[in-house]
């Protein structure tokens, strides 16, 4: 893969993944609803559906990561 594919073209599949993740579907929805009653339920007191929600995504800490794991692997500098 190193030889195949430059690190800025890694970088951008990244951020795409990273926007495509945090994309809720109708189902999220309904599970974080599910959940939410099933948490009201047990605890009692307000619950939100946001809450239920999950957010995924790389910290900016694990993209530096990667970038010196790349250099370091290529001996090239990341873009």
């Amino acid at each position: 893969m190193v030889e195949t594919m430059p690190s800025s073209l890694l970088t951008e599949w990244l951020a795409y993944l990273d926007l495509e993740l945090n994309e809720h579907t109708k189902q999220d929805y309904y599970l974080a609803q599910v959940s939410a009653q099933v948490s009201k339920g047990l605890q009692g007191g307000r619950t939100r559906i946001k809450d239920f929600l999950l957010e995924f995504g790389a910290p900016k800490e694990s993209l530096r990561r990667s970038r010196s794991a790349w250099e370091s692997v290529t001996g090239k500098k990341a873009l």
